[in-house]
């Protein structure tokens, strides 16, 4: 798999992986692991959580299989993402999903669904996708340390202001599931359709990414603080702001060229291949080549996450020049 995701990133194409919360024989240390075994086999582009569905004439409805496992479910109303939002009057579909094993109380799924969805957003959205890997590499951590670091909210009370308010909304949907409410949220600025939980959350990050990155240059310094690992602060501004970089926006940015004092270009570009170059002290200029989303911000959800989520073409394209020889390369 880890060889797969290799050749995929090296030819620049769009793998994904999908994985389903709530199988039987699943704990939360198993889940945990498995998500870490996953981003640290390099994958580049996707990865998708679904929560697991109970169809009739399956063996996960079969009542002595049931049994076995200690399946508990809970049926929600059905609400198709990425369809028009259901107009009144039409039939009322279910699905019936998992929430407790024998092996998962109500609480891990709880805590489950708060880490499935903070990986997507940080990781499969991009939010944090280049700093995740910049704080493995430099500094051996698990990326799951920083993600449940996150999604815990264990950082100081009046720290963390956009994510904390996200956690607060994690914690409503997974009470909205158990009410028997449909994953689909409504963004009426984004189009009339039904958004995934973690698409919702970057829709409304995204209309506040400068606060947004300031707020989590601060919270890295506390993780890394707190676990007493030495770290460089100019070196890590610089690996959010490439970050922030990356992430597209509704309207076009006032500057397009930016220069790095160490060779972060390079260094994210050729992190997960086999030419993987270190990072050094190497001056590099880099050049954004926005699209032009039109201040729309329908427009803008269609194109980032509808079009660009599963083809890999989520991300502000780039090209990087050596600040010495100006050798320039382009990044897709």
């Amino acid at each position: 798999y880890r060889n797969l995701q290799f050749r995929f990133n090296e030819s620049n194409g769009p793998g994904y992986t999908e994985l389903i919360l709530g199988l039987p024989g699943e704990t939360y240390e198993t889940w945990m692991k498995g998500i870490e075994e996953l981003l640290q086999a390099g994958i580049k582009n996707q990865i998708f959580v679904y929560q697991c569905e109970v169809y009739p004439n399956t063996e996960l409805s079969d009542p002595e299989y049931m049994k076995k496992f200690g399946i508990i479910t809970n049926r929600i109303r059905l609400t198709e993402i990425h369809g028009a939002i259901r107009q009144e009057g039409l039939i009322t579909e279910y699905q019936d999903i998992i929430v407790t094993t024998n092996s998962m109380s109500l609480e891990d799924w709880r805590k489950m669904c708060l880490i499935a969805w903070m990986t997507m957003v940080l990781h499969s959205l991009k939010l944090s996708f280049f700093l995740l890997t910049y704080l493995v590499d430099r500094f051996r951590i698990p990326f799951v340390d920083f993600i449940s670091y996150l999604s815990e909210g264990r950082f100081p009370a009046g720290s963390g202001k956009i994510i904390r308010e996200e956690l607060r909304l994690f914690q409503k949907q997974c009470d909205r599931l158990l009410e028997g409410y449909g994953r689909g949220h409504e963004l009426a600025e984004f189009g009339g359709i039904y958004w995934d939980e973690e698409e919702a959350s970057f829709l409304r990050i995204s209309k506040k990414l400068d606060e947004f990155y300031l707020e989590l240059f601060d919270l890295t310094k506390r993780f890394l603080e707190e676990k007493n690992i030495s770290y460089n602060e100019w070196e890590l501004q610089e690996a959010i702001q490439y970050q922030k970089l990356r992430i597209p926006t509704l309207l076009p940015p006032h500057s397009r060229e930016y220069h790095f004092n160490h060779n972060f270009p390079e260094y994210f570009e050729t992190r997960l291949i086999d030419n993987a170059q270190p990072l050094i002290y190497a001056p590099q200029v880099l050049t954004l080549h926005p699209k032009d989303y039109r201040g729309e911000p329908a427009h803008y959800a269609r194109e980032t996450i509808l079009w660009g989520r599963k083809s890999g073409t989520m991300l502000t394209k780039v090209s990087w020049r050596n600040q010495i020889s100006e050798e320039a390369v382009a990044v897709g």
